[in-house]
């Protein structure tokens, strides 16, 4: 009898993985969602209102009425009924993909109070599928001046406007599992509580204390388990080489030759945070992406994206770096005559601890001081007799 093995994996809408590739192996026990006693960034949840028994669900509620704890009917997002038997979603069996949310740790722009030196830590909460369809999105809530706030994920929300995204939470009950996740804006000081009635999700307070609404706004969380296995994955759909190109540097222009056995025409992608900042078009299975330095951020995530038209024909992730060291080193080789070998090296150290050496080798003649370009760098070496290195550092532009 043969083992049946499915991979699944989950990527946010930069193209990242979220985590790893789950391998499901069909003779393992059953896995199942359990109510969670802590927040963990990078683990997907569902959060099920205290109050209704229903699990947030990205999918559009044009109006969520004014009943159920809600002061003023706002758009919102819907909730799906879920049953509930010691501490263990049972039903539906199937769980919706948009119900599960992924916690990931965010700062705010404009914390107020509710900072990580107060004992507060900050989640954006994305879901990779909006309704029915494939639309990774934040949840976040929309301008207000009363005691209700829209929620979206239609669109975006920009950096400086994160506040709105950025979700806190009043501490875990160890017993309950309870908390209220809410969203603070310190220079207005508006904060709204993540509040489920029968009909949907809003934000609910206005500038009244927390304290005020937060024990009406309760939610519970619910992590996954399995005895599941995991592997990495860095690429979906189509195989795409980026050899020899391994990672990017942050501030530093690259030039990205793609490979892929795709129709020509067809087009790479350079995603940065899910916006493209390059492109370029396949001929003969090949293409090159040439990115400017200035927009290779290391904060950011990047993901090359294939395109036959507006089809997506493969994705593969390419990491960015920083330079955390540059190490210069030289060596002498006496070559016939008065010629040397002067080999010159800088070693970059970098961000996820890898590292790569830029090599340049000239011939020198005895005692030779001058400036080398190697790689990026320009590096001053002043030599000495058949074989020692009086100087060796690199110039400040």
């Amino acid at each position: 009898m043969k083992t049946l093995k499915l991979k699944k994996s989950l990527w946010d809408q930069n193209w990242a993985p979220i985590n790893q590739a789950r391998v499901t192996d069909f003779t393992v026990p059953e896995n199942f969602w359990r109510l969670a006693k802590t927040i963990k960034s990078g683990k997907t949840y569902i959060v099920v209102s205290a109050n209704s028994g229903l699990a947030l669900t990205n999918r559009n509620v044009t109006s969520v009425p004014a009943t159920g704890g809600v002061t003023n009917a706002k758009r919102g997002l819907a909730g799906t009924p879920v049953t509930i038997v010691d501490d263990i979603i049972v039903a539906p069996e199937l769980i919706q993909d948009n119900t599960r949310l992924i916690f990931n740790e965010s700062t705010s722009p404009d914390p107020g109070p509710y900072t990580r030196a107060n004992g507060y830590t900050g989640y954006t909460m994305l879901s990779l599928v909006h309704g029915g369809l494939v639309a990774p999105s934040i949840l976040w809530r929309d301008l207000s001046s009363d005691m209700t706030a829209p929620l979206r994920t239609d669109t975006t929300i920009g950096d400086s406007a994160l506040d709105r995204a950025v979700w806190f939470n009043t501490g875990i009950d160890p017993d309950t599992g309870e908390t209220t996740l809410f969203s603070h804006t310190g220079s207005n000081n508006y904060t709204y509580a993540l509040h489920g009635s029968e009909n949907g999700f809003v934000g609910q307070g206005g500038t009244a204390p927390l304290e005020d609404y937060a024990a009406a706004s309760r939610v519970k969380l619910y992590e996954y388990v399995s005895d599941y296995s995991y592997e990495d994955l860095t690429s979906l759909g189509a195989e795409i080489s980026l050899d020899p190109v391994e990672r990017i540097v942050s501030e530093r222009d690259a030039n990205i030759p793609i490979t892929a056995d795709v129709p020509d025409g067809s087009k790479a992608v350079l995603k940065k945070d899910g916006v493209s900042v390059a492109s370029s078009i396949f001929a003969n299975g090949k293409a090159v992406i040439s990115v400017k330095g200035s927009d290779v951020d290391a904060g950011a995530n990047y993901a090359v994206v294939v395109y036959d038209g507006s089809k997506i024909l493969g994705v593969v992730i390419l990491p960015v770096v920083t330079v955390v060291s540059a190490t210069p080193t030289a060596t002498v080789k006496k070559l016939n005559g008065n010629q040397k070998r002067l080999t010159v090296t800088i070693t970059e150290e970098y961000s996820d601890d890898s590292a790569e050496p830029f090599i340049e080798e000239v011939l020198i003649r005895n005692n030779a001081a001058d400036v080398y370009q190697v790689g990026p760098y320009k590096v001053y070496v002043d030599t000495k007799g058949n074989n020692k290195i009086r100087k060796c550092y690199i110039m400040n532009e």
